[in-house]
């Protein structure tokens, strides 16, 4: 049987990128995981800003002029949520096995004289996915240093949360294969792609 391999899918780092910013009132996003547990869209909406990177740190402008791409499949945001596209959301979806738990909650983001829906993935039950004897962990807790995925834990997984304290709504995410191959293949954009430890 071939063994199968997994992805780590994350944001890919931009030095000058439009991120999705929340208002200004809304809880922080561990207190917001509670709070929007029963919807399937967020009761509020987010504003397309400019970030750029310089040397005092992280500036912020309205200005979205001469960026090259304005909307990402994994468009970065204020809360550092995965906000996925509906062409990335699709993709996932049609090979999740239905073991993983997950649902979608719509964020609504304004930019550019535009409106576009993006999808944010939800587990609804932890899953069990390390091999605790390869698992590195920080001495004396349980907190993970560096994973081991058990092969028979995540084989029927088409995407798993990794082991994090906050595990229904993150951005410690993976993929299979199948997964991976679909997002290069499309030329998805905004993300990265790392293959990981399974054993």
């Amino acid at each position: 049987m071939a063994i199968k391999m997994f992805y780590e899918l994350y944001n890919k780092h931009v030095s000058d990128v439009a991120s999705a910013s929340a208002p200004d009132e809304i809880s922080p996003s561990y207190q917001l995981v509670s709070e929007i547990a029963n919807v399937s869209e967020l009761p509020y909406e987010f504003s397309l800003t400019r970030l750029t990177e310089s040397k005092n740190g992280l500036d912020r402008s309205a200005d979205l002029s001469g960026l090259e791409k304005i909307w990402l499949d994994y468009q970065p945001n204020s809360l550092a949520w995965p906000f996925f596209s509906i062409r990335l959301k699709e993709l996932i979806n049609k090979n999740l096995t239905g073991k993983e738990g997950i649902d979608w909650v719509i964020a609504k983001v304004n930019g550019n004289g535009e409106s576009r829906d993006y999808y944010i993935p939800r587990f609804s039950h932890k899953l069990d996915v390390l091999s605790p004897e390869k698992t590195t962990f920080i001495p004396g807790t349980d907190d993970v240093l560096k994973p081991c995925f058990a092969k028979s834990k995540v084989e029927a997984l088409g995407m798993f949360h990794g082991p994090t304290f906050f595990w229904q709504i993150t951005i410690n995410l993976f993929v299979n294969k199948a997964i991976r191959d679909e997002i290069v293949k499309s030329k998805l954009t905004g993300l990265n792609l790392e293959k990981v430890w399974v054993d």
